[in-house]
């Protein structure tokens, strides 16, 4: 369906970096997103 909708990026782009990825490590790699805390630097904190 995406492919269908998006045929450059997802026909040919992410299978190129899936493989690129792929022959770079020799094995599938996983990255989990996560948020940063939401801390504030001290001098831009009210007073």
């Amino acid at each position: 369906m995406l492919r269908a909708k998006h045929p450059l990026l997802h026909g040919v782009l992410v299978p190129l970096t899936h493989r690129l990825a792929r022959a770079r490590t020799g094995r599938t790699v996983h990255f989990e997103l996560v948020p940063e805390t939401a801390a504030v630097p001290v001098a831009a904190q009210p007073r």
